[in-house]
């Protein structure tokens, strides 16, 4: 009986079941953690939010005015969706259906997305009279080691950029990581996205900026602020929101 017991088989047997009971203990914890888990990222996401709003001068009062109005538009036209559910917005689902995203081809894809979605949430920031201050926009793109996720703060005119905040990246303590010290995030205010015939200028140049749509990149981290740039000049391009901003500014 005792060579029964010490058999290999039951051995086997024994090591299967427990590592069945483990992946189905470690499935069940991270299928109950996930709601959490978004939970505190959509935190952290609001709160980024409302502290890009507070950092643009003059205007950071807002922020806690609860004047920021959440809208839908579509990317790459100058839509907004007034039907949309706010509350039912996925972005993660858009980008795995080919019905509610495009493809973006090598030449298109500055800023390394490979897909894009069709539709994003934006945040409309009114003043007490109901004028357009300015715009929240969500970016992303390729920096050096990581996909950096941010948002990017335009004015309501459509034309200059009044703030730049990252809430996700894993870029190198020390050089790229700098994209959140304020010295840096403080240069992208009151940059100048658009020139007056509504031609994308702005660019992330090595060495000291000569324009006032200039930013400088981080000494050091050239890949990340090449990252920075690229996704920027991305996302304010004609498959982003620049068709949107572009009738804001008339052109």
């Amino acid at each position: 009986m005792s060579a029964n017991n010490d058999s290999p088989l039951k051995g086997i047997l024994v090591a299967g079941v427990v590592a069945f009971v483990c992946a189905l203990v470690v499935s069940a914890a991270a299928v109950t953690l996930r709601p959490y888990q978004e939970a505190n990222l959509e935190a952290e996401r609001q709160a980024r939010v409302t502290a890009i709003i507070q950092g643009i001068p003059g205007i950071g009062h807002l922020a806690e005015a609860g004047a920021a109005k959440a809208l839908i538009i579509e990317l790459g036209t100058d839509r907004i969706d007034p039907h949309a559910d706010i509350d039912a917005f996925d972005l993660d689902a858009q980008l795995k259906d080919e019905t509610q995203s495009i493809a973006l081809a090598p030449a298109d894809d500055w800023a390394g997305l490979k897909r894009r979605e069709n539709r994003q949430l934006i945040y409309a920031l009114v003043d007490a009279q109901g004028g357009l201050v300015a715009l929240i926009l969500p970016v992303r793109g390729l920096g050096y080691a990581s996909m950096l996720k941010g948002y990017l703060a335009m004015s309501g005119d459509g034309q200059t950029i009044q703030g730049l905040e990252f809430y996700e990246h894993a870029e190198t303590p020390g050089l790229g990581a700098r994209i959140n010290e304020p010295s840096w995030k403080a240069k992208w205010m009151g940059i100048q996205a658009f020139d007056d015939l509504g031609r994308l200028v702005i660019e992330v140049v090595k060495g000291q900026a000569q324009t006032q749509a200039q930013v400088d990149a981080i000494t050091g981290a050239t890949r990340t602020s090449d990252g920075v740039g690229a996704l920027v000049r991305f996302w304010l391009g004609p498959l982003g929101y620049g068709p949107f901003l572009a009738k804001l500014r008339g052109n």
